[in-house]
């Protein structure tokens, strides 16, 4: 039997991931598949633009919406590449009611891919996949977010009482 390599965890240990700042996180696409954006390469001087594709407006989407369902939410940065997303998300105090204990970044970041999931399984008319998209050929094309590969890191925490 093969042995597999002992996977390193990316959170730190004893470390409140619903305290206040804020973590930059990083989540994939299965098998890093190009589906979120493209990137055009400008000519001459001109910049390279990302166009969205229709997953990719949908992962849009709902990460801005993100600060609706969660009022201590902020999203600061964001970037969609056509692999990955790269998010600043800012924890805040918040002065609406709200669940308790406070919903920490993984439980944010769960709800945020379990959602888009299924809107774009709606999207591509697939029910009861976890966004194992389809193409026309029926080439199984799209399984979803990756496991295990989105790093949480805190990097700069806000207002910290002691």
């Amino acid at each position: 039997m093969e042995k597999l390599p002992k996977r390193k965890h990316p959170r730190l240990k004893n470390f409140d991931y619903s305290e206040n700042g804020y973590y930059h996180i990083t989540i994939c696409t299965y098998s890093n598949l190009p589906l979120l954006s493209q990137i055009t390469v400008g000519r001459g001087l001109a910049p390279a633009e990302t166009m969205l594709t229709p997953l990719g407006r949908i992962v849009e989407q709902q990460l801005l919406a993100l600060p609706e369902r969660y009022p201590n939410v902020m999203i600061s940065k964001r970037i969609i590449m056509p692999t990955h997303i790269h998010v600043i998300m800012v924890l805040q105090e918040s002065t609406a009611a709200g669940a308790s204990p406070r919903p920490t970044i993984s439980d944010i970041v769960c709800a945020y891919k379990s959602i888009s999931t299924r809107l774009c399984n709606e999207q591509e008319k697939i029910a009861g996949r976890r966004l194992a998209l389809v193409d026309a050929t029926g080439y199984n094309c799209y399984k979803g977010w990756q496991r295990g590969r989105a790093p949480v890191l805190p990097f700069l925490m806000l207002s910290r009482t002691q």
